[in-house]
């Protein structure tokens, strides 16, 4: 069982080689955590990177788009996904999740600002990006309804 609750940032000294932890806030889900190695620049950043699969959002639209770029600066060169293939270039594997966060976002803000019910936004919004995931219909109606619940009310 574990034994050490992170919260916020941590660091493992593993004999020479030094792993960063990093508890997110709410994001793909409310309790994301990422690994960074230092010496290979390797990222674990388990679910908030899905590579060409359709991710669910568990957290917050938000929260994700902030923990991309705080991910972002760590300065990865590659990185291990928790969906998708075992290891890809960081930067080139997260655009598109980034680009599809946006389009999410600023489509809902979009429709909630033009008085869209939220039943007409999970038939449109984000369908630009249908092309370019797996299970892309299994989740973005999900999605929408999660994006608009929670920019509804900014």
């Amino acid at each position: 069982m574990p034994t050490t609750e992170i919260k916020g940032r941590a660091e493992i000294d593993l004999g020479g080689r030094t792993i960063s932890l990093h508890a997110h806030g709410p994001a793909h889900t409310d309790c994301d955590l990422s690994l960074f190695d230092h010496q290979s620049r390797l990222l674990l950043p388990a679910d908030l990177l899905f590579v060409k699969r359709r991710s669910s959002l568990d957290g917050s639209l938000l929260g994700w788009l902030h923990e991309v770029d705080v991910l972002q600066a760590i300065g990865a060169a590659r990185a291990v996904s928790g969906h998708g293939p075992v290891a890809v270039d960081w930067a080139p594997a997260v655009a598109p999740l980034r680009r599809y966060l946006t389009v999410l976002r600023n489509e809902t803000e979009k429709a909630v600002a033009a008085g869209v019910g939220i039943e007409q936004a999970v038939r449109s919004v984000g369908r630009s990006e249908a092309g370019d995931w797996v299970l892309f219909d299994d989740y973005n109606g999900w999605n929408v309804t999660e994006a608009y619940r929670e920019l509804e009310w900014q």
